[in-house]
């Protein structure tokens, strides 16, 4: 039997039926870090985005959503854990009971009846949670402030750079020309960069990485943000860097009432690779994390 599962017998056979543990991959006894992790590295692999059109790894990311959304939640997991305590104890007093012939359809009927009941404490569980988290994620969710968010002009699709002429981005008070438009970046008291070049599915696919990251960020989800910003980063856009290093950023956090802790030395490290790609105007956050 797998860690956590949960054997239910059926007329002398058992069933086993897994867990929410199980689903996560995760022992009974795993804290609140362990199961965070492992839903992430699932969710990661099986998320739809990263997935599209693959209706089993939907199907499994909504599996993994009502499992984590139950255990992740002190209250709801030592509901389910005892209502798991329970059943266990009927299934223990299941196999010790003597075989009757004239009890056996009596102790069907009661079987099924506890099944029936254990689905809907089950999904009872999973809709209060449900509620609470929408109900904290609406409450908590702040307005991004001038300072925090910037935002790549016409984000989404292709900017007319590739295809014509196009005003550049502009950050601050810094005009910052997009990639793929073969422009330099100046920057102040230095030499002009080349921006670095993108081919125009790159730019897209890119600039819609952008888009999903700052749309998960708005929502408070900033792991799942930081991993479109990553990808974007690596297909070589500027601003993806910029906004992954605002996510680790002490100045950046300290205007939002959610997210994890901040990190400078990541923040530093991905301010450099911004400018590395060529926006300059990641030296001033850097002089600024340096004062700090």
């Amino acid at each position: 039997m797998r860690v956590g599962a949960l054997g239910l017998c059926n007329v002398g056979a058992i069933i086993v039926v897994d867990t929410y543990y199980d689903t996560l991959g995760v022992s009974p006894a795993a804290d609140d870090r362990d199961i965070r992790i492992a839903f992430r590295r699932l969710a990661k692999q099986f998320h739809p985005d990263f997935n599209a059109g693959d209706e089993d790894a939907a199907r499994c990311f909504k599996e993994l959503s009502c499992a984590y959304k139950v255990l992740r939640d002190p209250r709801t997991r030592a509901a389910y854990d005892a209502h798991l305590e329970q059943l266990r104890a009927m299934v223990a007093r299941d196999r010790c009971a003597p075989q009757r012939h004239g009890a056996a359809p009596a102790r069907q009927f009661w079987r099924e009846a506890r099944r029936m009941a254990a689905s809907c404490l089950i999904v009872s569980i999973c809709l209060v949670a449900f509620g609470m988290s929408w109900g904290r994620m609406t409450m908590t969710s702040p307005s991004p402030g001038p300072d925090v968010e910037l935002l790549v002009a016409d984000a989404g699709r292709i900017p007319a750079g590739i295809e014509g002429s196009a005003p550049p981005a502009r950050i601050g008070a810094e005009p910052v020309p997009m990639p793929g438009q073969g422009s330099l970046v100046a920057a102040e008291g230095n030499d002009a960069v080349p921006a670095p070049q993108l081919n125009g599915e790159a730019l897209a696919q890119a600039t819609r990485l952008v888009t999903q990251g700052e749309r998960y960020l708005s929502q408070g989800n900033i792991a799942v943000a930081r991993e479109f910003f990553e990808r974007a980063a690596d297909l070589g856009l500027p601003i993806a860097a910029m906004k992954m290093a605002e996510t680790y950023d002490p100045a950046i956090l300290a205007t939002r009432v959610f997210g994890p802790k901040a990190d400078p030395a990541e923040a530093r490290k991905w301010y450099e690779r911004a400018m590395a790609l060529g926006l300059h105007d990641a030296e001033g956050r850097l002089r600024r994390l340096d004062d700090r």
